[in-house]
């Protein structure tokens, strides 16, 4: 028995320092390859707190504006109010778009995309709802005839002109039941970005920033993939459905986001500028913020042997530039000159790979959703 207990206390002074190397090693190969050792807790602070939460608040600010607008144009409908509406839309409509990735916690609750940017509007709907005065924008069959779509319509859609729209609205057959809706349509807007950044401001700033995992349902998570959705719409709906990607080339310019104001262009650079700021985590010119590119530059990611944050910071420039260089109306554009607009669906599908393949993997998040359908 004493022979055995010497043997035993032999076998674990020998265990014991080929233990402790394992567990060394095992610390060092975490330091250098466990791909979520970037700091989502700052990551989660910082774009909640300075991007996320502001965007709304810009949002907020312009559509009380707007809807300060339609209570105007109600009063006077004359060019002057009607310039004044239809440049708050506008503004409007461009702060959404910083705010179009965030569709989780209370925008995902509320659908809120849907409900502001389904896209194109049904016009039959839209004369049925205001001609008949029964309506409840609430209800499914109404999707395509409220938001920034059905103001689109409303404000630029009704004639050929500003003279013609104003006829409409002045008109004693169509003035009460034209501008009950236009109002409805701005009410809602305002009460859908209203409870939204209500549900941010109450508590669910707190849920966000304290979900810290990279699993489905985290923050990281949900916002990764949003943020790729996003983008899938841009490339998508916004530009590859009108220019024909899913019709044998044959361009369907009606399908365009914006087609009776024709912002096209500025909502789809509105668009990239926003994801952009999530990726970057802050503003130009602004301090400096913790954001998906310094959570890439933590791990150490690489494309093609060069830093992937700085490869996806520069395809954004590209993507960008490329639409801008589109000429005149993307309507007009992609029946008559569909080479830039074929290149800005190009560079716009570069970034696609780089976010969704080459970010999403290096930070160890799974992208879930299968589909961009353009709503």
């Amino acid at each position: 028995m004493e022979v055995k207990t010497a043997n035993k206390g032999r076998m674990r002074l020998q265990f014991v320092p080929i233990l402790m190397g394992m567990m060394l090693l095992a610390a060092s190969c975490k330091d250098k390859t466990d791909p979520t050792e970037y700091d989502r807790t700052a990551l989660t602070a910082n774009l909640g707190e300075r991007v996320i939460v502001p965007a709304y608040d810009q949002l907020q600010d312009k559509v009380d504006l707007l809807r300060n607008g339609s209570a105007d144009f109600r009063v006077a409908k004359d060019q002057v109010s009607l310039d004044s509406l239809q440049s708050r839309f506008a503004k409007a409509w461009l702060a959404w778009k910083a705010c179009s990735a965030f569709e989780f916690g209370p925008a995902a609750t509320a659908s809120l995309r849907s409900v502001l940017n389904t896209f194109p509007c049904d016009t039959l709907q839209i004369h049925n709802n205001f001609t008949s005065g029964a309506y409840d924008l609430n209800q499914a069959v109404n999707l395509d005839a409220r938001g920034f779509q059905a103001l689109d319509f409303l404000l630029h859609g009704l004639g050929s002109g500003d003279a013609a729209i104003l006829n409409r609205y002045q008109s004693p057959s169509d003035s009460s039941r034209l501008t009950e809706y236009l109002e409805a349509v701005v009410s809602d807007i305002q009460a859908q970005v209203s409870n939204v950044r209500q549900a941010w401001n109450s508590g669910y700033l707190t849920t966000f920033k304290a979900s810290l995992g990279t699993d489905v349902g985290s923050s990281t998570s949900m916002l990764v993939n949003e943020l790729n959705r996003d983008l899938e719409i841009i490339k998508t709906a916004s530009i590859g459905i009108p220019l024909g990607k899913q019709t044998f080339d044959s361009p369907l310019p009606e399908k365009v986001e914006a087609l009776y104001s024709e912002i096209s262009i500025e909502l789809a650079i509105a668009e990239l500028q926003g994801l952009e700021l999530l990726f970057e985590g802050q503003k130009d010119g602004s301090a400096e913020g913790y954001g998906l590119r310094e959570a890439l530059n933590a791990v150490e990611a690489l494309y093609n042997g060069e830093n992937l944050g700085d490869a996806i910071h520069n395809q954004f420039q590209t993507a960008k530039a490329a639409v801008a260089a589109i000429p005149g109306s993307l309507s007009e554009a992609v029946v008559t000159n569909r080479v830039p607009v074929e290149a800005a669906y190009n560079e716009i599908q570069k970034l696609v790979i780089l976010l969704k393949t080459d970010m999403a993997s290096a930070l160890s998040i799974l992208i879930t959703y299968t589909d961009a359908d353009g709503d």
